[in-house]
């Protein structure tokens, strides 16, 4: 019982030394190679930054995609980062730009019902170019790959 009182003594002595440094402080200490610093920058912003980027995407998995994107953007600038201004401020940047970006791609590779449903019409007009999706037969007028395709394969 006791060992585990100095284990979770130590650890919250290690916790309230980190929260009492600053960001600025921990930004030097991630300059200088202390890759535990990191962590404590990480832990520290997590929350909010996966919060924002949620409130950019309307999305649980795009958010944490975001939150990470976010961070490892954030360890690419190690070395030589200098923080000039809140560190909130720099990851709100990053956050809004990257959440724009993945929204952007999202929408490049959403169907529509409006879409889908041209689809089928197009289909239902000219069946014979749709081809046999079930038995690989081209549609008249397409190139029959099936034989070259198996003269490939040993």
């Amino acid at each position: 019982m006791a060992l585990s009182y100095g284990v979770d003594a130590r650890v919250r002595a290690d916790h309230d030394t980190e929260a009492a440094r600053s960001d600025v402080e921990i930004v030097v200490a991630i300059n200088n190679g202390d890759a535990a610093a990191f962590e404590v920058l990480y832990f520290r912003h997590r929350d909010w930054v996966a919060g924002l980027a949620f409130r950019f995407t309307a999305d649980n998995d795009a958010s944490l995609d975001v939150m990470q994107e976010t961070f490892l953007c954030f360890l690419r600038k190690f070395p030589g980062f200098r923080l000039t201004a809140n560190l909130k401020t720099f990851l709100y940047s990053a956050v809004r730009h990257l959440a724009i970006a993945a929204r952007q791609k999202a929408a490049r590779y959403q169907t529509t019902a409006a879409e889908l449903e041209q689809l089928e019409h197009l289909r239902s007009r000219n069946p014979a170019h749709a081809g046999d999706c079930q038995t690989g037969q081209a549609a008249p007028g397409q190139l029959d790959l099936a034989h070259p395709i198996r003269r490939l394969v040993p």
